[in-house]
């Protein structure tokens, strides 16, 4: 019963455990720190910054030497031509023209040159009368000179940093290519693979941002001078933009240093990702979904099998293995896993789980000790304790209750052993004595031998009880035994009785140590109790003797089988009954013996606890000529050398 509950409160924790995961992730509660965690570890996914991105900064220095801004257009014309001059691959000149001046065909001359120079459209947001948005073009003749114009917008999430962009907005049937898209089609002939992949649905790129001052940047005012020589320019990708704390052109966006970004560094970002074609894929909301629940829910089945340390040391590892396998597939592949929400899943089962386990073993073992304490006799602390009301206390009183109770058990279990096997035993070995000095008269005789032969059974009960009692009781000597030499022992206690009923004992081995003859046995040694080991065989021994026939033979012997010593003993009797296969080393399953005599099976029960305790097993089967053969198979020492031989 108690099993059950235990396994419907699992499941309530895993399905809570789901749902708050579930909650989590659709209400954005852990996306900050899935954010910080992005931001941290999103820059070591980006490509290298591009050598040939160089970035012409409008800095304080710059507007100090020109003068205010905005600047007369005509500067803009001379900054163009000079750059020009130099011949650079392209000229990205992040600078809105969307007012028109008298100086603006001075731009459009300068911009008609042999370098192909791409401006930035404008987006109001929203737009007019409920539009998404308006966008503003370059005032012409600007517009009509310039290589291209593209979008240059930056999307915010809801915590006013930039991660991504969109480089195809669509627009009244039409999609509106990025800025840097268009240089990257000027450099290679063809739109770039991620412009393909997100031309149908807008969908935005997340970029992996170098931090500010990634890029190669010189100011402005070194190219107005002169004061750089053409070869730097020539062949590169300029970028002109604002960089000074007074134009407002700094964006918020996400790097490992907190900090914002000029616009031209945002571009020259974004155009190195395209060229490298290095963005960050988040997953599908359902696969993060099915991650998110899979830790706590591997977890709460592990704990089914796991002890309170392992599943600790489990709920560690998963933790750390979530987290690293997060940060490592945003780092090295790219695809970004927000784990905050499944840690925070574990975070939720592992203490709930423990302290329902808990519960429930608590509750179970605090019945079971009152079931204990009532039934014999020493009733329950609960009544009789000041403490009472302390649960823990209470609990430690049943606990120091049931030990004091294990403690008089076994004190009891020590004097029954003495009774059994001091108090028992005298009479009957008196009796026997008795028997033996007073033949009597013939009439008296057959008396004689029944008191005779019910004294010895009585004498042999209480001896196989009190030995499987202390060979389970005492601690496991751990000594080298030769299986042979104990073999040889039980047959010498054993060979009285095997000769009063003209019985052959023979010893069956495939090789023997050495040559010199057949008493010479294998070197078989295992690491155990020999005492108790001489008794299993010797109990084997008197079993087949008196299941044998009279002139009947017993075959024993010792074989190694790869790792193991397998020591047996095969008689010519009847076998076991069919009631006694399924359980042939019960204790207390009386058998019927060839005597007369209804076996108590502690000899055989004495058996399997030896196998038992050198760390083997005892078995039984039907013997090649049709009586029993009983088995044990133990572990070698470590160390001993196989011989192929004996097998």
């Amino acid at each position: 019963m108690w099993r059950w509950r235990l396994f419907v409160e699992w499941l309530l924790i895993g399905l809570g455990a789901s749902i708050v995961v579930a909650l989590c992730l659709r209400v954005s509660v852990v996306e900050r720190a899935d954010r910080l965690l992005y931001d941290l570890i999103a820059p070591l996914h980006a490509a290298p910054p591009d050598d040939h991105i160089i970035i012409a900064a409008i800095d304080n220095d710059t507007l100090a030497t020109v003068g205010r801004w905005p600047w007369p257009r005509q500067a803009h014309a001379d900054i163009i031509a000079n750059i020009g001059a130099a011949h650079p691959a392209a000229i990205i000149y992040d600078i809105l023209f969307i007012e028109p001046t008298a100086d603006d065909p001075a731009v459009a001359r300068a911009m008609a040159g042999t370098t192909p120079v791409y401006l930035p459209m404008l987006f109001d947001i929203p737009g007019p009368d409920g539009a998404p948005w308006q966008i503003h073009r370059p005032v012409e003749p600007i517009a009509g000179a310039a290589a291209g114009i593209g979008t240059a917008n930056l999307m915010l999430d809801n915590d006013g940093r930039a991660r991504s962009v969109s480089i195809a907005t669509p627009d009244e049937g039409t999609v509106l290519p990025h800025l840097t898209e268009l240089v990257y089609r000027r450099l290679t002939g063809h739109e770039s693979p991620a412009f393909a992949r997100t031309r149908d649905n807008g969908a935005a790129l997340f970029i992996p941002f170098h931090a500010p001052g990634s890029f190669r940047t010189i100011p402005l005012l070194n190219i107005m001078r002169g004061e750089l020589p053409a070869s730097f320019l020539r062949g590169r990708i300029i970028i002109v933009g604002a960089t000074s704390d007074g134009l407002g052109d700094l964006h918020p966006v996400s790097t490992a240093r907190a900090g914002r970004m000029s616009g031209a560094e945002v571009q020259a970002n974004l155009l190195s990702s395209l060229l490298a074609d290095r963005f960050i894929t988040p997953l599908p909301s359902g696969w993060v979904m099915l991650l998110s629940f899979l830790p706590f829910w591997a977890l709460l089945i592990a704990f089914w099998r796991l002890t309170p340390t392992q599943g600790l040391i489990l709920s560690a590892v998963v933790t750390l293995a979530t987290l690293a396998g997060s940060l490592s597939m945003l780092a090295l592949g790219g695809i970004w896993f927000p784990p905050v929400a499944a840690l925070l899943g574990i975070a939720i089962v592992y203490p709930l789980w423990g302290w329902r386990r808990l519960a429930a073993v608590t509750q179970f073992m605090r019945g079971e000790v009152d079931t204990l304490l009532a039934q014999t006799g020493m009733g329950s602390p609960a009544t009789e304790q000041a403490w009472s009301d302390d649960r823990v206390a209470s609990d430690a009183g049943r606990l120091h209750q049931v030990i004091a109770l294990m403690r008089r058990s076994a004190r009891e279990r020590e004097e029954m052993l003495q009774f059994l096997s001091h108090d028992m035993r005298s009479p009957q070995a008196a009796i026997i004595a008795l028997l033996d000095s007073k033949a009597g008269a013939p009439e008296d005789r057959e008396m004689h031998k029944r008191i005779h032969r019910y004294a010895e059974r009585t004498l042999r009960l209480a001896d196989d009880f009190v030995q499987l009692a202390r060979l389970q009781s005492r601690k496991a000597p751990h000594e080298p035994v030769e299986t042979g030499d104990a073999m040889a022992q039980a047959i010498d206690m054993v060979w009285p009785q095997a000769q009063a009923k003209h019985v052959r004992i023979e010893r069956k081995e495939d090789q023997p140590t050495n040559g010199n003859g057949p008493d010479d046995w294998p070197g078989l040694w295992i690491l155990g109790d020999a005492e108790a080991l001489v008794r299993a065989c010797t109990n084997l021994l008197i079993n087949a003797v008196k299941a044998s026939p009279e002139g009947g033979t017993i075959e024993c012997g010792a074989m190694r089988d790869e790792e193991d010593v397998i020591i047996w003993v095969a008689d010519e009797g009847p076998g076991l009954p069919p009631e006694r296969e399924e359980d042939p080393f019960g204790r207390f399953g009386y058998s019927s013996q060839p005597d007369g005599e209804r076996g108590s099976g502690l000899g055989l029960a004495y058996v399997e606890a030896v196998a038992r305790r050198h760390g083997g097993k005892a078995d039984y089967r039907a013997g090649p000529k049709g009586g029993a053969c009983f088995s044990l198979r133990l572990p070698l020492a470590p160390g001993e050398d196989i011989n192929p031989g004996q097998n």
